[in-house]
């Protein structure tokens, strides 16, 4: 499996994420998949499976740095290297400033903001040793403008793209 390149992905069950898994497993990648949601990951796992990519898959939230630690350990005892990491897991809300819970600010920070940082931190050390990896940071064109009803989103986005850029 050392010559397979793995790609770790977050948010892998819906939307983009959804779309990278399926195209790279026809690619023929070492996957490790991760999503929030237990029956979507399976049946994404199961449609995979007919193109024959190795996949492994974990359930959970990515702000939860146990959690993080235990997906990016697994990946590399599994296919041996992390070729990609693509944070991808994503959260919004919507509405006015004054509809929004300090629950749902934490809860989109932590997702948005958090696990790409977790993530990108656990992942490192791994690619600094193979002397080589790439991260991708998916975060939305709200990184660079707002809209109405988006403030927090926004902000998420915003400090997804200046962590990325530093």
């Amino acid at each position: 499996m050392k010559n397979t390149p793995t790609v770790l992905l977050t948010g892998a069950s819906k939307g983009i994420g959804r779309s990278l898994a399926q195209l790279l497993a026809t690619k023929g990648y070492a996957l490790s998949l991760v999503a929030r949601t237990e029956s979507l990951l399976e049946s994404l796992m199961k449609e995979l499976s007919i193109t024959g990519a190795p996949i492994n898959g974990f359930v959970g939230d990515v702000s939860d740095e146990a959690f993080v630690k235990t997906v990016v350990a697994e990946t590399v005892a599994e296919f041996k290297q992390i070729d990609f990491l693509i944070n991808n897991a994503g959260s919004g809300q919507f509405g006015p400033v004054d509809s929004y819970t300090s629950e749902s600010w934490d809860q989109m920070f932590d997702t948005n903001v958090k696990g790409t940082f977790l993530f990108t931190q656990q992942v490192i050390p791994h690619m600094r040793t193979a002397g080589k990896g790439h991260i991708i940071n998916i975060a939305s064109d709200v990184a660079k403008r707002t809209f109405d009803g988006g403030a927090v989103y926004c902000a998420t986005k915003y400090a997804q793209h200046a962590f990325s850029e530093s």
